[in-house]
């Protein structure tokens, strides 16, 4: 592994899962967990976020960014996302049945 960068780490993550190496992949999350350590350490919290997530340390996202910079306001449960999908979608639903009946209307 040469590169140290997410994208980099991210690209040979992937093709060692492809090639079912799971020693390798285990080596890219270690090296993906060490590079955000370094980046944390220079004050680069993003670049950090983003290897950790490589290396699945969710503790160590939290922690390269803190709650203070997270959006405003509570996340919305699961219930309330598959509300607004639903509701998505009955409204595109309507749309096509008057889209249809214009349609009809117009002769098309």
């Amino acid at each position: 592994l040469r590169g140290g960068s997410a994208p980099e780490l991210a690209e040979a993550g992937r093709y060692f899962a492809l090639a079912g190496r799971e020693d390798r992949r285990a080596a890219v999350r270690e090296r993906a967990a060490a590079e955000g350590e370094r980046a944390l350490a220079s004050g680069d919290r993003m670049r950090a976020a983003q290897l950790f997530t490589l290396a699945g340390r969710e503790d160590r996202v939290r922690a390269a960014v803190p709650a203070s910079s997270a959006p405003p306001g509570p996340r919305p449960s699961a219930a309330d996302v598959r509300k607004k999908l639903e509701k998505t979608e009955a409204e595109q639903e309507k749309f096509r049945r008057e889209q249809a009946d214009l349609e009809k209307e117009l002769g098309m």
